[in-house]
């Protein structure tokens, strides 16, 4: 048997510094929240077709949110944070 924590969870993303689509270095941090779903097909996905899902979310969480802000400029990546938190929620 295995303990699967089933509750909501915050992983810090650590820093990565991103370029933004006017060639500007951005150092961007993030906290992502999630939690394995209840059912026994999530908890069972969550242990047997990934090697570590916790490592998972966070690769998927860096590499989503570099694509999405490199699409836009400095200035509307520092003004458009609810933008960017919907469509990296959308994404993920």
């Amino acid at each position: 048997m295995v303990l699967v924590n089933i509750t909501e969870r915050m992983i810090d993303a650590e820093p990565q510094e991103i370029i933004t689509n006017d060639n500007l270095n951005a150092s961007v941090d993030a906290v992502v929240y999630f939690k394995v779903l209840e059912e026994e097909e999530s908890v069972k996905n969550s242990q047997y077709s990934v090697n570590n899902y916790e490592s998972q979310v966070i690769n998927l969480a860096r590499t989503t949110l570099r694509n999405i802000i490199g699409t836009l400029t400095l200035k509307s990546a520092n003004s458009e944070r609810g933008k960017i938190n919907s469509e990296f929620h959308r994404t993920l």
